[in-house]
């Protein structure tokens, strides 16, 4: 399973020190190259996370009234028993 990763790294990373002879600007090329391909995940991800922000005041808002009407329910259920 690692193979399938590191191979296809790996190559990366030699054609880079072979474009640029140093094995330095290599890394930071490689760095630079998976962090681009990386970027599409992280923008869904933190999009997601920005709209479960927004939501929260109004989740939390739902969730008092449910308890008070889950409350109000179990009493008036336990009086007529």
């Amino acid at each position: 399973m690692l193979t399938a990763i590191a191979k296809p790294f790996g190559w990366l990373l030699m054609t880079f020190y072979e474009f640029t002879k140093n094995y330095g600007l290599a890394v930071i090329l490689f760095s630079v190259v998976v962090k681009l391909i990386l970027l599409p995940f992280q923008m869904k991800s933190k999009r997601g996370m920005m709209q479960t922000a927004r939501l929260q005041p109004r989740l939390k808002e739902l969730e008092k009234s449910t308890a008070r009407t889950s409350r109000s329910t179990t009493r008036r259920s336990r009086s007529s028993t």
